[in-house]
């Protein structure tokens, strides 16, 4: 398969690497919850393989830890049948609020509250 070469991407890629672009794309297509975490974490990689930018590359890891604690407690409190609106009021806390309250209750195997 032609692939076009842009700025980053290398022309020699090999069979297994274009068929994880390929999944990558369809789960973005999808709108898959866990793309935008894929996305934080190739950039964290990105700032300190490539570009030596530790700093960068700590605030994206923890961009994308949040983002996917958050992605985790949504989908349960999805599970748990809240509605959107009283969902809502759970994200207006810190992330370590967010954390201890609602994570930990589901850990126990209490639904959010």
């Amino acid at each position: 398969m032609a692939v076009p070469v842009a700025r980053h991407l290398r022309a020699d890629l090999s069979e297994e690497e274009l068929q994880r672009i390929r999944g990558h794309l369809h789960a973005e297509v999808l709108e898959h919850p866990l793309v935008a975490v894929a996305e934080l974490q190739a950039d964290a990689r990105a700032a300190l393989e490539q570009d030596g930018d530790t700093r960068a590359a700590v605030l994206l890891f923890h961009s994308a830890s949040e983002v996917l604690l958050d992605q985790a407690l949504m989908l349960m409190q999805w599970e748990d049948g809240l509605t959107p609106e009283r969902a809502a009021t759970v994200f207006e806390r810190s992330l370590s609020d967010r954390i201890r309250s609602q994570l930990a209750l589901a850990a126990r195997g209490q639904p959010a509250k």
